[in-house]
């Protein structure tokens, strides 16, 4: 779906093997530890063959991570309802509040896509909300292990308040649990 090359940075540590498929890769057939994707241009509900090989992901509980259009791509795959945004997420410094312990973070966003909060499957849970106009900017299964956030937590040049949920998901696929 699109990656940046300081997400791969973000992701890349000495015990972590990275492989940049495309968006037609079915890595159902990988033993991946983990699927990151990221958020490319365009409507997400066009990337019928990604939100296929997610579900199949899903069904199999490899842990996933998913930023920006790659987000609500995943929700689809879960089975959550996704709306065209009257005015899209478009700037480095949009306010989002972490719903877990209150801090509000700086987050680099560029989406046009947003998830109905209604919609999300039984046991997912809303982690993050807009702080200008509500709407759901993050959320994760009740165990962690398929997360999806709608803006860039590395966000470079831009904040770098949120870098803490790419060591999160590293947390998951090298140890099959998410940190407290």
């Amino acid at each position: 779906c699109g990656i940046r090359n300081s997400t791969i940075r973000s992701l890349a540590a000495p015990d972590i093997t990275v492989k940049r498929v495309p968006a037609s890769y079915d890595y159902g057939k990988d033993t991946a530890d983990g699927i990151f994707v990221g958020g490319g241009p365009g409507d997400p509900t066009s990337c019928e063959k990604t939100i296929a090989t997610l579900r199949a992901a899903l069904e199999k509980n490899i842990p996933v991570f998913a930023t920006g259009q790659g987000a609500v791509v995943l929700a689809i795959a879960a089975g959550a309802a996704p709306y065209r945004m009257p005015n899209g997420h478009r700037a480095s410094s949009v306010p989002v509040i972490d719903l877990a312990n209150g801090r509000c973070y700086l987050t680099s966003q560029n989406h046009g896509y947003g998830v109905r909060d209604e919609s999300l499957p039984s046991g997912w849970e809303v982690t993050f909300l807009n702080d200008e106009d509500r709407s759901i900017e993050g959320f994760a299964s009740a165990k962690g292990r398929f997360v999806g956030v709608l803006f860039h937590p590395e966000g470079y040049p831009g904040p770098h308040d949120t870098d803490f949920l790419f060591g999160n998901f590293l947390e998951i696929v090298r140890n099959g649990e998410a940190r407290a």
